[in-house]
């Protein structure tokens, strides 16, 4: 039984593979095995795959019909055979020593979960937060704050997990299911330990499901944060304004896509989102943990939506902001 099974969902990802996979191969630990999922692939992906299983007895290849993310991660839960579990994504990388440093930070705290940070990547860009090499142990409340407000990444992939906790809950959908795995995990977790170090290279790319305009998918987004929130008032009500703040902030996140795509074509979605949205109006002023942008935003629209949706594709425009890409 190897100590760490790592679990990588692949669809489409010939120009990339080879780095992602070369990451892990590379990692100073190597007591892991390599779970690839090809997600029904119709480019040259799964033949890459395969040339690592047969040069790395550590690597495993499994191909299914083309179901989504979600389901090609449950896939490789279900196979996995390690006592820890994590997951990477196949246009990623990760630093030779991620893995080491989770484990040796779960060995020496007894955490059920242990997070790294993560630096982001989108073309010519990168984005690092500030860090100072600091290790933190959190109760399961600490660690359910930290989600909820941003502290932690809502990746699935810069974690490991003990394995039967990983394997309790399942991923679901398309938008945000990284959102929605972790929390439920966290959920069950007694303690988590989290190093601020970039251990886990995040790449954005063009084609990106963050990056993509607004669909009907999207709307997926608003119902993990309902269920969170839902969740949070039964299980966990001491979090309740953090999780408030966290659905108000992906209903005005939805609202800026619909506006720069099409309010007229996307009429139903819009009215949906609004009508959640009032219901924050006699709220928005204690809403204690959204951002002074937010609220300002909200109270626009408000007053006049109209205006608001003309401010917001001009500020798109002079500024390329990255929610203005989503309208491209």
């Amino acid at each position: 039984m190897p100590l760490l099974s790592i679990i990588v969902p692949v669809y489409n990802k010939e120009k990339y593979i080879d780095s992602s996979i070369t990451s892990i191969l590379q990692q100073s630990c190597t007591d892991f095995e390599l779970l690839l999922i090809d997600d029904g692939s119709t480019d040259g992906s799964g033949q890459r795959c395969q040339h690592y299983a047969d040069t790395d007895s550590r690597v495993r290849v499994f191909s299914q019909v083309n179901q989504g993310v979600s389901a090609a991660r449950n896939k490789g839960l279900e196979l996995s055979t390690g006592t820890y579990v994590g997951f990477i994504d196949g246009d990623d990388a990760i630093e030779p020593d991620m893995y080491e440093t989770l484990l040796n930070n779960i060995a020496a705290t007894q955490a059920d979960i242990s997070v790294c940070g993560m630096q982001v990547f989108h073309t010519s860009t990168t984005t690092v937060k500030s860090y100072q090499n600091h290790t933190q142990l959190f109760n399961r409340g600490e660690a359910l704050s930290a989600l909820l407000t941003g502290t932690l990444e809502w990746s699935a992939n810069n974690k490991i997990y003990r394995a039967a906790l990983a394997k309790s809950t399942s991923f679901e959908g398309r938008v945000n299911e990284d959102l929605d795995y972790t929390f439920r995990v966290l959920l069950q977790a007694d303690k988590v330990v989290f190093t601020d170090s970039p251990k886990y290279h995040y790449i954005k790319r063009d084609n990106s499901v963050s990056l993509q305009r607004f669909n009907d998918a999207q709307m997926e987004s608003i119902r993990v944060s309902r269920r969170i929130l839902d969740t949070v008032q039964q299980q966990a009500p001491s979090h309740v304004a953090e999780a408030r703040a966290l659905d108000f902030g992906a209903h005005i996140s939805l609202l800026n896509m619909i506006l720069l795509a099409s309010k007229k074509q996307y009429q139903l979605h819009y009215q949906q989102v609004t009508q959640n949205l009032a219901e924050y109006a006699s709220l928005a002023k204690h809403l204690s943990l959204v951002s002074i942008k937010q609220k300002y935003a909200f109270r626009l629209f408000s007053f006049n939506p109209e205006l608001y949706a003309f401010l917001l594709r001009s500020y798109c425009y002079w500024f390329a902001s990255e929610v203005g890409k989503k309208s491209m």
